[in-house]
């Protein structure tokens, strides 16, 4: 029987006020890396998660935790660091952009079933700068922007996708990007602005190369950027 290994992370609002309570935050799944020796890594998946905040105090760490079984032959590498790494969208959150901060930190435990003892990793310290490919753990989320309906997949070709949106869509614009998804190169990237009071708004990005030639069959990738230019949804379609 193998151990179990829980990574836990944790949220806490930067000068908490009343009026943060309550409010909804929309984490992207996370993957957790530990590197393995002699090589490769052992990956811990979270899928995405909501949480309210409660107070000003971290939250509840058992809420955004999940376990791994691991087996008796890995062996991890003690020389080497492990890592936390959302999916490439936006944390977002039901207030408006630059409203809240939040910091964010992880720790992981490894339960030894065989003699039932724990080992516990230090919680990370959350800093609001990161070097390149990582990402600050002091930061804004993006204002709340939810998906209503989609054009579905697959797709024809030389056709228009649409993405209903709710939240956050009244008096902005949206960059809707349609792209390869294996190399990140844009297909199209059109800017969508939308009008005040609205409650809807239906995004659209033609399944087309920029000259008006449909695109091949295959699969292809929409992002949709709010107008801090985060990602807030991606979309896997398929164009026959």
């Amino acid at each position: 029987m193998g151990d179990l290994l829980n990574v836990s992370y944790e949220y806490r609002v930067l000068n908490y006020t009343k009026a943060d309570k309550g409010a909804t935050l929309y984490f992207p799944s996370v993957t957790t890396v530990f590197p393995l020796l002699p090589s490769g890594t052992h990956q811990v998946f979270s899928a995405p998660r909501t949480s309210v905040i409660a107070g000003s105090k971290w939250s509840d760490a058992k809420s955004l935790a999940v376990s791994s079984k691991v087996g008796a032959t890995l062996t991890f590498n003690p020389n080497a660091s492990a890592y936390l790494s959302t999916a490439k969208i936006a944390v977002m959150a039901t207030t408006p952009t630059g409203s809240l901060t939040l910091e964010v930190r992880w720790h992981w435990t490894v339960f030894h079933v065989k003699n039932g003892h724990r080992t516990t990793g230090a919680w990370s310290t959350p800093t609001s700068t990161a070097r390149a490919p990582y990402l600050p753990s002091i930061f804004f989320p993006a204002s709340y922007v939810g998906i209503v309906s989609t054009s579905g997949s697959p797709v024809a070709t030389n056709t228009t996708y649409v993405v209903g949106l709710n939240g956050t869509v009244a008096g902005t614009w949206f960059r809707m990007v349609f792209e390869y998804p294996n190399n990140g190169t844009e297909i199209q990237s059109i800017y969508e602005y939308t009008t005040a009071n609205i409650t809807l708004f239906n995004a659209t990005v033609p399944v087309a190369f920029t000259n008006g030639t449909g695109v091949p069959s295959g699969n292809y990738l929409i992002h949709v950027h709010d107008s801090c230019q985060a990602i807030v949804h991606v979309l896997k379609v398929a164009v026959s």
